[in-house]
């Protein structure tokens, strides 16, 4: 029986320093933690302030292109309205403002010419102009938006 307590008493002294050094450990990890949790919060608020300044910049990406789309599609009416105005046959294409070229669009002088009320009405529409007057108004109307000369009509 004695031999039986000596072992028990060692077992149980192992146990007991086992245990202890796990409950060491689990301190020190523990202080380890704690010591860099300052670091830990600094780092997620870095994190953050990132994160915002992204935000950001993708707005501020986001306008440049809606900018950079208004500037393309000026430029190009630009460059429609111009050549337009060097239209003098009426077999000479004209070029619509608008991408894409709304339906019904009229390929030539002759064809903007001949256009009835309702597709002068929907093109004018379209070019955001008013619809009010009589079909040879509304086709001079388009036609000037367009940048053609006035004496052709």
């Amino acid at each position: 029986m004695a031999k039986q307590d000596v072992r028990r008493r060692k077992a149980n002294n192992l146990n007991q320093d086992v245990v202890a050094a796990a409950i060491h450990r689990a301190e020190q990890v523990e202080a380890e933690f704690y010591g860099h949790q300052p670091v830990l919060e600094e780092m997620q608020g870095s994190l953050q302030q990132i994160v915002q300044q992204l935000q950001q910049q993708g707005q501020q990406l986001q306008q440049q292109g809606q900018q950079l789309q208004q500037l393309q599609d000026q430029l190009l009416e630009c460059f429609s309205k111009s050549q337009n105005a060097a239209v003098a046959d009426n077999t000479d294409l004209i070029k619509s403002l608008l991408r894409p070229s709304p339906e019904g669009f009229p390929e030539t002088l002759q064809d903007l010419k001949q256009l009835d009320a309702r597709r002068v009405s929907r093109l004018l529409r379209a070019h955001g102009l008013p619809v009010d007057g009589t079909p040879q108004t509304k086709r001079r109307r388009l036609a000037l938006h367009l940048g053609l000369r006035a004496s052709l009509f």
